[in-house]
């Protein structure tokens, strides 16, 4: 990009493409995510396949779209290899007690799977998602990427999340506008105990919302209760249609003695 020329996305995804050519071979953290799927596109389209490692780690926290070995094939098989990694977080003791720095004893135990699997290979670095605008908000995982040197293509080139959304899709990939799909312990309180059945409930609850169309929902456990976060501009469907009262027998048929729902709307 010459002097005072703008900084198009499409100006800043060709020097990203540049920046990756210098790591000669990568391993991208892979979560499925619009973020972590543009960096894979662009590192497949700057470095060639077999220079390309997708990093996916699957666990009882995942909650998808389609399978992520599905979602891969259908847009990444040419340009990248894929190697899923199972986990086990229930088996982290200091996970599961849930506490404020839960989300950086997750991605530090994943992303420690991911070097080995990193150095196994013989590829030189690992690259994640994270983007400028990541920086705003308080993420304890930004921590891990700092502490192991983990690199971030899209935050050094100035990419925020509109400009990824708007890259994703001129680029055709499917994932360009859903909703951010955060892990589904996301959804329980910290300081109470992240369990197996909990998050199976949280899953069936979401995916239910989502085939009634409502999407990018959640369902947040508080004991016996549960508060249902929905769009705003959902509310008037949700009654219209009665949708709330199957809701309150699904909820209710999953051990929930009462089901709120919050005002404030999910943005």
């Amino acid at each position: 990009m010459s002097k005072g020329e703008k900084a198009t996305p499409f100006n800043k995804y060709e020097k990203l493409k540049h920046h990756l050519r210098a790591y000669e071979s990568v391993g991208v953290a892979f979560s499925g995510g619009v973020d972590s799927s543009l960096l894979l596109l662009a590192a497949g389209e700057a470095l060639g396949k077999e220079r390309v490692t997708a990093f996916h780690g699957r666990s009882v926290l995942n909650s998808y779209e389609t399978t992520i070995d599905d979602f891969f094939a259908e847009n990444f098989k040419d340009i990248a290899h894929l190697k899923i990694i199972d986990l086990e977080p229930l088996t982290w003791p200091e996970f599961v007690s849930n506490d404020s720095k839960r989300c950086y004893y997750c991605k530090k135990k994943t992303y420690l799977s991911f070097f080995e699997e990193l150095k196994r290979d013989g590829l030189n670095v690992l690259i994640d998602g994270t983007n400028v605008d990541d920086f705003d908000d308080d993420r304890p995982g930004l921590t891990v990427i700092s502490e192991f040197g983990v690199k971030t293509p899209l935050a050094d080139n100035l990419i925020n999340k509109k400009e990824i959304r708007f890259l994703a899709r001129a680029f055709g990939l499917p994932n360009h506008d859903l909703s951010s799909n955060s892990c589904l312990a996301t959804r329980v309180k910290f300081a109470q105990s992240i369990a197996a059945e909990d998050l199976q409930k949280v899953k069936i609850i979401e995916e239910t919302l989502k085939k009634m169309e409502f999407y990018g929902s959640r369902a947040r456990p508080r004991g016996e209760e549960l508060i249902i976060e929905i769009r705003e501009q959902d509310y008037r469907i949700f009654i219209q249609r009665n949708n709330r009262i199957e809701v309150s027998k699904l909820c209710a048929s999953l051990g929930f003695s009462k089901v709120l729902l919050d005002i404030n709307g999910r943005k």
